[in-house]
């Protein structure tokens, strides 16, 4: 693949990531196969009517010390939920 294209994917790829900022409002550990993930319901604090949004993420993915009441930086690319980041 000619190196412009390479270079062109990237972009795409760069703009297509989305942060928003939500308020977890359940964590539930949940093991598969002797693996630890955790099933996370929050809330997006820019949606009025404060619609529940769901995901199952690794640890490696969440705060360390994910609870009820968070305030988190959810990390999307196209639609799909890649990770919380803890707001300080």
């Amino acid at each position: 693949m000619p190196y412009s294209k390479v270079k062109e994917i990237k972009q795409v790829d760069s703009n297509c990531k989305v942060k928003n900022t939500a308020v977890v409002m359940k964590v539930i550990p949940v093991g598969i196969h002797q693996d630890k993930f955790y099933d996370i319901q929050f809330y997006y604090e820019s949606d009025p009517k404060k619609t529940l949004q769901s995901c199952r993420l690794g640890p490696e993915a969440v705060p360390s010390d994910i609870h009820q009441g968070m305030r988190v930086r959810v990390k999307l690319m196209l639609s799909t939920i890649l990770g919380l980041e803890l707001i300080t």
